[in-house]
């Protein structure tokens, strides 16, 4: 009986197989990439299956709608950039003697699309759709052709028109195709003319698929199915160098960019969703950081975490400036001097205003008795190799209170145990001079709480530590500002097991957007001075303005203009980024959750 039932199995495993592969085979095979005519020295590529339909769901969405009318839109119209972009929008209009907006930008997004940017500055690119020939006909640049001067390339007649001001060239041109006619805009000459002569010539011998940084980092990236609806390339080697790009990239991470040479990303939008694969080459084969696994850290997350990171490491420096950071309070000024040091309150303000002679917007020196030197011994001798950062704001205990809770934790995964009062003598010459002379009133006293060790500093600072060693969590060193989230991490160790499916990583990190935006909110209201109570774009429930009469002013930055932006996303639930290395490429894999209408 038991023969007869695997048999008809596997009869019905082998139906479902045929019948698949014949489906496949019925469905037509995807149109190759359009990056086959794209020329080469391209600094970007950017494509996508269905451009039509990806901009036509941004458009008419809550978020777009609610960044448009947003303060932090506003600001952005307000920038250099924006009015950079302004000016080269005029300039393609005057060029194209046609509107330059958002109405032609509707008409030119075909199905299968290609975006190739050639330079940052003067705004060069070349774009490539496939459009029917009577679409194509209907839009406005098409209809104006015959103000164009026509001229020949490939196969094909191109329309081209120059203004003679900056970014002022205009070409395009159609081309009938076996898998759809093509659709090419350039705001270069012989950007479009060399297209068309790939598109003319049976070889791929100029096209940009023929560079080295670009096969290899497409090779290391390989699409899923069903394909992304967006994938992006990236020549790293030449944007991270640009001076445009270091000018106006946010993240300020330039140093650490340029030891990738290529990149790749593609996103895929999933039931409640957005999944993000990336892929960056490294400039260099040396040894990188081992991928690890994680999960004991992971597991110890408290639920109501708002934001959390853990990382592989042997490094014992990255584990000090986290306790430094998250804990001890002490700050490392930033290395250029255009920016100005956060301030501390923890320290007294340098300087008077008499004092015109002596900079005031920086920390004064630290205590020659106080030493980072302790941690570092212990860290190097217990050999730490991961690092796990906790944090979490928390919304007022009452309505419009004054102060908006921020506790933060930091565990370290080790080889070996640690020694407690070890660890507390190296605490202690960290704080020193920061909080008293030598080191007078700032002992650990050890405590017991539901069985567990807790060592808890007796100055003015809230610092507790407690030491771990399990079989399956290995050796851990838990240190915290609040003992009530020190607690919550040791009842996590007590009750919870890593994953043993958990795959191994460099990093794991996890930002809940949700829940840190009513305390954020509430905590930047305070810090601009607008005493503003939560709001949420969703309910429309405005901020009140903070301004003289008559006089004009930008909204304030954290409250407003972050704030808004918050709110345009506020359906965003969290984001989780995730890093690997594999084949000796970093690897990134990053989610967005969104909450469902």
């Amino acid at each position: 009986m038991k023969a007869r039932a695997a048999l008809a199995l596997l009869f019905l495993i082998a139906g479902i197989a045929i019948a698949y592969q014949i489906r496949a085979a019925q469905q037509p095979a995807a149109a190759p990439s359009l990056t086959a005519y794209v020329p080469q020295d391209a600094l970007l590529t950017i494509e996508s299956p269905d451009f039509a339909s990806l901009l036509h769901q941004w458009t008419n969405s809550a978020e777009s709608k609610s960044w448009l009318a947003s303060d932090n839109y506003s600001v952005f119209q307000n920038s250099r950039l924006f009015g950079r972009l302004s000016d080269a929008q005029t300039s393609f209009a005057k060029a194209a003697g046609i509107p330059a907006g958002v109405d032609l930008l509707n008409q030119v997004a075909g199905k299968q699309s290609v975006f190739a940017w050639y330079d940052i500055g003067k705004l060069e690119f070349l774009y490539i759709t496939r459009m029917p020939a009577e679409q194509a006909d209907r839009t406005q640049l098409f209809q104006a052709r015959s103000t164009f001067e026509r001229r020949h390339a490939g196969n094909t007649d191109f329309y081209i028109r120059t203004s003679g001001a900056d970014y002022g060239t205009v070409a395009f041109a159609r081309v009938p195709g076996p898998s759809g006619d093509l659709v090419l805009l350039a705001t270069r000459e012989d950007l479009i003319a060399n297209a068309l002569k790939l598109i003319a010539a049976a070889s791929t011998t100029n096209s940009i698929r023929q560079e080295a940084w670009f096969r290899d980092v497409s090779a290391a990236l390989p699409a899923e199915k069903p394909a992304p609806v967006l994938h992006m390339v990236l020549n790293l080697d030449r944007i991270a160098v640009d001076p445009h790009f270091r000018s106006y990239w946010i993240q300020r991470n330039i140093t650490w960019t340029r030891q990738f040479r290529a990149a790749a990303s593609d996103l895929y939008v999933e039931p409640a969703r957005f999944r993000e694969e990336r892929v960056l080459l490294p400039n260099s084969t040396q040894a990188a950081t081992a991928n690890r696994n994680l999960a004991p850290l992971t597991v110890l997350v408290p639920p109501s975490t708002g934001v959390y990171r853990v990382v592989a490491t042997q490094d014992p420096s990255v584990a000090i400036t986290a306790i430094q950071e998250k804990l001890l309070g002490s700050y490392t000024a930033p290395p250029d001097p255009e920016y100005a040091p956060d301030p501390s309150l923890q320290t007294p303000q340098a300087g008077s205003a008499g004092d015109l002679e002596t900079r005031i917007d920086t920390l004064p020196p630290a205590s020659a008795t106080a030493s980072t030197d302790g941690l570092a011994q212990v860290f190097q001798s217990t050999g730490v190799d991961a690092v796990l950062t906790v944090s979490s704001a928390e919304t007022p205990a009452e309505q419009g209170g004054l102060w908006v809770p921020i506790h933060s934790a930091v565990v370290l995964h080790a080889a070996g145990p640690a020694n407690p009062q070890t660890l507390a003598s190296a605490l202690q010459q960290t704080l020193r001079g920061g909080l008293t002379t030598a080191s007078i009133g700032i002992n650990f006293q050890p405590t017991t709480i539901a069985g567990a060790a807790i060592y808890a500093l007796t100055g003015p600072r809230p610092l507790f530590f407690a030491i771990s060693t399990t079989p399956a969590q290995g050796n851990l060193v838990l240190l915290a500002d609040d003992q009530a989230l020190l607690s919550e991490l040791l009842h996590n160790l007590a009750v919870s097991s890593p994953e043993k499916t958990a795959s191994p990583a460099t990093l794991i990190a996890v930002f809940n957007h949700s829940s840190q935006r009513a305390p954020y909110l509430r905590l930047t209201s305070l810090i601009d001075g607008t005493n503003n109570q939560t709001r949420d774009s969703r309910k429309a429930v405005a901020i009140a303005p903070n301004e003289m009469v008559g006089v004009a002013s930008a909204p304030t930055f954290f409250s407003r203009n972050l704030g808004s932006l918050s709110d345009a996303f506020a359906n965003l639930q969290s984001e989780r980024v995730v890093e690997r290395i594999i084949d000796s490429n970093l690897r990134q894999s990053v989610t967005y959750i969104w909450e469902t209408q």
